[in-house]
């Protein structure tokens, strides 16, 4: 049975939060899902952090460039290989809570006509202090989403599932 949910990420050189964002969706309530993870060039530590955690679960699927090429074309090679009906992109420094995947999961199959979901977030400095960022808005209703969507982006993109045919009528990242 193919995964419901592809978690993408690409990384470079982050290995700092890596270990407890790759175990925020590994330990996931939902386990439907795959992990699509592509070190883009990582001179660090980033690697054998990868490669000790797919050995473990079967869910991850490694990818690697040689250098950095860059989130745009990284990601378009991720696209490409998700086989999810619904796309979670996220950061190798992004935390999710455990029963994160199970409600958004939820939420689009009762919902349809909606095409995104995303959650609210807690930003943290480098000393993982909470910071209040202004540019993440504190609105929870669509109508309210909606609006502020015509001001501002205020849906944080580690946050967000998506159904992947959206992804298959607008294309994928622009290249730079």
């Amino acid at each position: 049975m193919p995964p419901l949910v592809s978690v993408l990420m690409t990384v470079y050189n982050g290995e700092r939060f890596l270990s407890a964002t790759v175990a925020s969706i590994l330990d996931q309530t939902y386990r439907n899902i795959e992990l699509l993870v592509l070190d883009d060039g990582s001179e660090d530590g980033t690697w054998p952090i990868l490669a000790n955690f797919a050995a473990r679960d079967e869910r991850i699927c490694l990818l690697r460039h040689d250098q950095n090429r860059g989130v745009p074309l990284a990601m378009n090679r991720l696209f490409g290989l998700a086989k999810g009906t619904y796309v979670n992109r996220h950061d190798a420094d992004d935390l999710s809570h455990p029963q994160r995947y199970a409600k958004q999961v939820q939420f689009l199959e009762a919902a349809p006509a909606v095409g995104v979901v995303g959650t609210r977030v807690q930003v943290i400095d480098p000393n993982d202090q909470p910071l209040e960022l202004p540019f993440f808005a504190a609105v929870t209703h669509d109508a309210e989403i909606q609006a502020e969507l015509l001001r501002n982006n205020c849906l944080c993109q580690g946050s967000v599932m998506f159904r992947r045919q959206l992804l298959d009528q607008v294309g994928n990242y622009a290249r730079r």
